[in-house]
Parts: structure tokens; sequence; C-alpha cells
């Protein structure tokens, strides 16, 4: 049995780490999984393209974790006027726009928001707070580029992801909406609240 790392450390993603991530996208993409096993284990149900994942990294919006050279994880995120790259981004931008979410009894386009584009780890590792540790350093660095509100979009099958994001990292749900057929959570995290 493979030895894991005590220490994992949350690392800008690199040009070269391009061809990895999508290749745990694809093992963790809905289409990978068996629908029995979706609930407990969570799911992708985007698959990105190599250059906007390069895009993303070349911006400082792409984060890893590694296991020696082994991508093990990652989170990358989009910015408000990047919103055309993916139908995720699409809808919540234009919910956004019509003042449709608000936070803290506010419209959230007049706040320092950000899209959580994905986050996922290798099912081997999860359980050990990766995606906490993820999370502290995303918002570190989102925070310096001007931005501290983050908002995900999870599929409403997706339990495992709405339980962690809700009840482990204290993300809230703001809205329902729907995309492509299927229902969705919005979820929202302020990140200059966020405990590591």
């Amino acid at each position: 049995m493979e030895q894991l790392s005590v220490d994992f450390q949350v690392l800008p993603a690199k040009l070269e780490d391009a061809s990895a991530i999508r290749r745990l996208q694809e093992l963790n993409h809905q289409d990978s999984i068996e629908d029995a096993q979706k609930a407990s284990k969570g799911f992708l149900t985007v698959v990105t393209s190599i250059d906007l994942i390069e895009d993303f990294i070349k911006k400082n919006q792409f984060l890893v974790i590694k296991d020696n050279q082994k991508i093990i994880a990652y989170i990358f995120w989009i910015l408000p006027n990047e919103y055309a790259c993916a139908g995720m981004t699409q809808k919540l931008h234009e919910m956004v726009q019509n003042d449709e979410v608000i936070w803290q009894e506010e419209p959230i386009k007049s706040q320092a928001y950000f899209f959580i584009g994905q986050v996922c780890i290798d099912a081997t590792y999860r359980g050990k707070n990766l995606l906490q540790k993820m999370y502290v350093e995303a918002g570190k660095l989102a925070i310096k580029q001007g931005y501290s509100i983050g908002l995900a979009g999870i599929r409403d099958e997706n339990k495992r992801s709405l339980h962690v994001h809700g009840q482990k990292l204290g993300f809230i749900k703001t809205n329902d909406f729907e995309l492509n057929n299927k229902n969705w959570q919005l979820l929202i995290i302020d990140f200059k609240n966020f405990k590591s």
C-alpha cells in the first residue's frame, strides 16, 4: 500500500499541471461515476478544456495539492468579468445582474464577489481536510485580488458536496435555481470570516 504524505501543501498550479488536473476532472465527472455512488462520493458536472485550465493558471486563479508529484486536489475560481466562460457561471452572472442574489441584505453585484469554478479531491485523499486547506488559500488569494465573497453552484443531487460545503465549511444557501433541466443550489461564503 502506498504511503501517504502527512503534510499536504496548497500550491499555485503550474502550466505543466494542466493535463493531470484534466485527468482528475475526468475521473470525478458524473459520467465516470456510477449513479449509486454519486450522492455519497460527490461528482463534477463539467470537464474543463486544457486551454481554459491553463488560462486560470496564468491568472493565478488555480491551486493544487500534490502528493509527491501526483495532483490529488485542486480549486479554481472565476472573476465576475469572466462569467461567459462556462454555463454555470453564465447562469450565476445572470442571477447576480438581475438582483436575484442577496447577501447581507444587499444585492451581491454591489459587493466583492467571485465564482468558485470547481473544487475536486481524489477519492483516495478525501476526509483529510484538504478541501478546507484549499479554501483557506483560495480565499487569501481572492482577497489579495480584491474579492472576498465566493459563490458556488452545487447540483441538488450532489449531496456530499452540499453537506461538506454547508455543514462543515459554513457556506450559506441563498438561492435555488435550474440549469440544464437540473435543480441547483447557490451557496455563499465570505472569506474574510472563513475559519482555517
